[in-house]
């Protein structure tokens, strides 16, 4: 049984995924901190900057999903891609 069987509960999670060492590296570095994590992978900015790349290339639904958005949200950002250009 790998060290991670004793583990609490979040770092038996981590150490599962990417192994013990990782598990006690984010122990060390972040034990006793509440953290929080986006449920966004990108950054608005490289969202906006995606959208305006792809927009007439990919279906708003398209993109929406890859950058897990709702399709009404791709659909502002263009709005606003337009109104920034005029």
């Amino acid at each position: 049984m790998s060290e991670s069987g004793f583990f609490n509960k979040i770092y038996k999670e981590i150490g599962k995924m990417a192994g013990d060492d990782v598990a006690r590296k984010f122990w060390e570095k972040y034990g006793g901190l509440t953290v929080s994590f986006p449920k966004n992978l990108y950054s608005n900015e490289y969202a906006k900057e995606y959208i305006r790349k792809n927009n007439g290339k990919l279906h708003p639904s398209q993109m929406a999903k890859i950058l897990n958005l709702t399709e009404r949200r791709v659909r502002q950002i263009i709005k606003e891609l337009r109104d920034e250009e005029s």
